[in-house]
C-alpha cells in the first residue's frame, strides 16, 4: 500500500459500516472496465444495483430525519458533525449525520450521504479518539474500495433482495427491525481479513493525521471484546459491530504494533463534556436491554476510565438493583452512596438509593435520599410516586 494511496482525498467519498460498510459501494457504478468512481454525491447509472441501493437508502433517509428515534440536541449534533467533518475534509458537505437511538455498537453509512452513528457507540467510547477510530475504520473501507468487492461477492438476487431490505426494515418496521437484520445481513457483507488489516492500516494514519492518539482503536476494540464476552445471550454481540467484522482477536496484536510509540490527543474531557446530558440517557438505553452482567463490565470499566465517576458508579448502582440477586442490594447502595459523593451523578442516584433503602426496610434512610431527589429535580416524571412513598 502506497502513502499516496492512504491520503488521497479526491477518492474519499465517505465511509463504511459495521453493517453497511458495502452500502457504500452505492457510490461506485459499473462499466467494461471495471467500477469507475463517481463525483461526490453524483447518482449512480440508473439501471445498476448500486441506483437501487441509493433509492432503498433515501426512502430510509426519509423516515430516520422524521424519526423520534435519533437524537437532535443541537450541541451534542454540532459536536459530533465537527468530528465528522475534521475526519471527512472536502467531502464532509455531501454527508448527513444521524445519532440514532440503538444500544448497540455500530456505525453506519449509505451511498447517498447518510451516516448514522448509534447511541450504543457513543457510550462505549471513553474519549474523542475513540470514536475518530471507530469512524475512521469505517471510512477506510470505501476508500480502499472495499465496498465495491464485497457487491461483486454477492451478485445474487437473494443477496441483493436481503441487502436491499436492510433500507428498506427503517421504512416499513422501524429502527427495531434493522437491528434485527444485522445478524443476516451483516453476516452476508463481512470484509475478508486482509481487508480488515487494510482498513486497521488506513485508519490508523487517518487518526494520526487528524491529530488523535491512533492507539485509542486498539484500546477500544480490545475492551469491546472484554464486555461481549461477558454477553449472557451467548452471541457475543454478532449481531451488531462483529458480524461484519471478523478475527479482531487476531489483528489487535498488529494494531498494538503499529501504533506503539505514538502520540496525540484523546481529547477525554471535551468528549465527555460536549456530550453532556445525553450521557445519562445512554446508561439507561444500555439497562433496558437487561444484560446486566455484560453491562456492568461496560460500566466498571468505564468508570475505571475515569469517565464520569458519579455517573458511571450510579450505573452500577441500577445494575445491581434491577438484578436484585443475592447481595446486590447492599451493592447497590454503596455504589449510590458513592456516587452522590462523586463529581457528575445524576439526581437520579438519590431516587436508586431511596429505593435500596426502601427495600432494606431502612425508612429513614429512604426518605432522606427521596426528599434529596425531589428538591434536586421536583418536576420528575416520578416526583408523584415518590411523594406518595414519603407519605
Amino acid at each position: 500500500m502506497s502513502e499516496g494511496r492512504l491520503f488521497d482525498r479526491r477518492g474519499f467519498l465517505g465511509g463504511g459500516c459495521a453493517l453497511c460498510g458495502l452500502l457504500a459501494a452505492g457510490c461506485q457504478t459499473t462499466t467494461a472496465a471495471g467500477p469507475a468512481r463517481l463525483n461526490p454525491g453524483e447518482r449512480p447509472a440508473a439501471a445498476s444495483d448500486e441506483a437501487s441501493l441509493w433509492s432503498a437508502m433515501e426512502r430510509a433517509e426519509r423516515d430516520i430525519r422524521t424519526s423520534a428515534h435519533i437524537v437532535r440536541t443541537p450541541e451534542v449534533m454540532e459536536y459530533l458533525t465537527g468530528i465528522m467533518t475534521q475526519l471527512a475534509g472536502p467531502f464532509a458537505r455531501d454527508v448527513r449525520l444521524y445519532v440514532v437511538r440503538v444500544p448497540e455498537f455500530n456505525a453506519t453509512m449509505a451511498p447517498n450521504g447518510m451516516m448514522q452513528i448509534w447511541t450504543g457507540l457513543l457510550l462505549r467510547c471513553s474519549n474523542e479518539a475513540q470514536l475518530a477510530a471507530v469512524i475512521g475504520h469505517e471510512l477506510a473501507h470505501y476508500t480502499q474500495r472495499h465496498a465495491i468487492e464485497r457487491l461483486r461477492a454477492f451478485r445474487s438476487g437473494t443477496d441483493i433482495a436481503a441487502f436491499l431490505g436492510l433500507g428498506l426494515a427503517v421504512a416499513v418496521g422501524g429502527l427495531g427491525m434493522l437491528a434485527t437484520q444485522l445478524a443476516t445481513v451483516g453476516g452476508l457483507m463481512a470484509y475478508t481479513r486482509d481487508q480488515e488489516r487494510e482498513a486497521d492500516a488506513v485508519g490508523i494514519e487517518l487518526a494520526a493525521a487528524a491529530g488523535y492518539d491512533p492507539g485509542q482503536g486498539g484500546a477500544l476494540w480490545e475492551r469491546l471484546l472484554g464486555e461481549v464476552a461477558r454477553d449472557e445471550r451467548g452471541d457475543r454481540g454478532r449481531g451488531g459491530f462483529f458480524a461484519s467484522h471478523p478475527a479482531i482477536e487476531e489483528r489487535m496484536e498488529v494494531i498494538r504494533r503499529d501504533t506503539a510509540g505514538r502520540t496525540g490527543e484523546t481529547h477525554a474531557e471535551r468528549f465527555r463534556s460536549r456530550l453532556g446530558g445525553l450521557q445519562l440517557a445512554l446508561v439507561e438505553e444500555e439497562l433496558r436491554q437487561r444484560r446486566y452482567a455484560r453491562s456492568e463490565w461496560l460500566f466498571d470499566h468505564l468508570h475505571k476510565d475515569g469517565a464520569n465517576p458519579g455517573l458511571m458508579l450510579h450505573a452500577l448502582g441500577e445494575v445491581n438493583r434491577l438484578r436484585d440477586a443475592a447481595g446486590d442490594g447492599e451493592r447497590a447502595a454503596g455504589f449510590y452512596t458513592a456516587a452522590v459523593a462523586a463529581t457528575g451523578a445524576p439526581p437520579e442516584a438519590w431516587r436508586g438509593l431511596g429505593l435500596v433503602e426502601r427495600r432494606r426496610g431502612r425508612a429513614d434512610a429512604a426518605s432522606a435520599a427521596f426528599t434529596r431527589y425531589l428538591a434536586l429535580k421536583p418536576t420528575a416524571a416520578d416526583a408523584a410516586m415518590i411523594r406518595s412513598y414519603l407519605s
